[in-house]
């Protein structure tokens, strides 16, 4: 039996190669590194996504400990009406305006400052600020106030992530970011809505608690600045390998949300997710007992030959109506449109500003990663 080193540069780097033994040899396997079921085909990791025998609640779970409560390990009553009393506000209607009068403004003045001194590292100039700088407008924060919070939400997030920090350091952070929140929603219940034309999400939930208000906060920064910063670096990459599919991102509204759901597929921003098992139960041949975790490998059921044709090419023109990327059930991402939304306006701004875009040759762009997975440097040029 084959065994699999989650932290190994093999994995890191290329896990397609272990990723399609696993689907084909060990679907299901036991990790005695992880303690964790951990499965791979698309089949399975869907139906355990769907299914309410699987369930986010834990008592000892990481993000909990990392981020305080939030729906992300919620179910329930509570977590449905929160999902639903948050949608409007991430939906179409109201994210069209945020688009308008936010996006759109600032992430075009972002990327033309960026590319005026060529090459550009695009993480660092872009991929950092976008994510960070648009939860900022949307949740009410002090713009002043933008890298200092991408740098602790990344202290905890890289601990979410297999990077071992210091334990004192991830509390005292936890700790700081709290307060700093509790200060900023006492600010925004006190002002009362504004004039925006766009509601952010403090206009759509004022009538809940502080309490209530600050699980949505931690929220969206807990589920939105990493993997949102992933999404950015893994399409530029990809994209500038594949220029004609760059351009037509650019000139071509009607594809790009296709394109970004391909580059999603073919580069997934979150390797996996955790579930535990609510009861004894059988899948695949295998038992899974109460209260054991299953790891859920997002990207290996991306790459799976059973559910997409050629799964290892690129292809925008496939139909993804069956992708996990934002997962699926009652944890689907709530900020999907939020996200994909602000990584168009940022990729179309930044072909168009260059009229292309390409990789700088002596630099190369390797995406890697544990849970997210990402360049951690993307050096990019103007395509002459």
């Amino acid at each position: 039996m084959r065994s699999l080193e989650f932290m190994s540069t093999d994995y890191l780097e290329n896990p397609w190669p272990l990723y399609a033994h696993f689907r084909r040899e060990q679907p299901i396997w036991w990790s005695d590194e992880i303690r964790m079921h951990c499965v791979f085909r698309y089949e399975h990791v869907q139906a355990i996504l769907k299914d309410p025998r699987f369930t986010v609640e834990f008592p000892f779970r990481i993000t909990e400990e990392l981020f305080g409560r939030t729906l992300i390990d919620m179910e329930g009553p509570e977590h449905l009406r929160l999902r639903r009393k948050v949608a409007p506000l991430v939906g179409n209607a109201n994210l069209a305006i945020f688009a308008r009068e936010v996006s759109e403004p600032r992430i075009t003045a972002l990327v033309r400052a960026a590319a005026e001194q060529p090459p550009m590292e695009f993480m660092r100039a872009i991929a950092e600020r976008v994510p960070t700088l648009m939860i900022s407008e949307f949740l009410g924060f002090p713009l002043e106030d933008e890298r200092w919070l991408f740098e602790r939400m990344m202290v905890l997030m890289d601990h979410l992530d297999g990077k071992r920090g210091n334990r004192q350091e991830v509390s005292d952070v936890h700790h700081e970011v709290s307060a700093w929140l509790d200060g900023i929603i006492k600010r925004l219940l006190d002002e009362g809505p504004g004039t925006r034309g766009f509601k952010r999400l403090i206009d759509g939930i004022r009538d809940e608690t502080p309490e209530t208000i600050k699980i949505l906060y931690w929220t969206f920064l807990a589920g939105g600045i990493e993997t949102s910063m992933c999404l950015l670096g893994n399409a530029a990459t990809v994209l500038a390998r594949n220029p004609s599919w760059f351009e037509q991102l650019a000139t071509v509204p009607t594809m790009a949300r296709s394109i970004l759901d391909e580059v999603l597929r073919f580069e997934p921003v979150q390797a996996s997710t955790v579930r535990f098992a609510a009861e004894t139960l059988e899948l695949g041949g295998v038992t899974i007992k109460r209260g054991q975790a299953v790891n859920l490998l997002l990207a290996s059921a991306a790459r799976d030959e059973a559910t997409f044709a050629s799964p290892d090419v690129f292809d925008p023109t496939r139909t993804l109506s069956n992708s996990l990327s934002f997962a699926v059930g009652p944890h689907a991402c709530v900020g999907k449109t939020f996200t994909m939304m602000n990584a168009e306006i940022t990729l179309r701004t930044l072909w168009n500003t260059w009229q292309g875009v390409q990789l700088v040759e002596d630099a190369p762009a390797v995406i890697r990663g544990a849970s997210f997975r990402k360049p951690h440097a993307l050096f990019l040029k103007a395509k002459h």
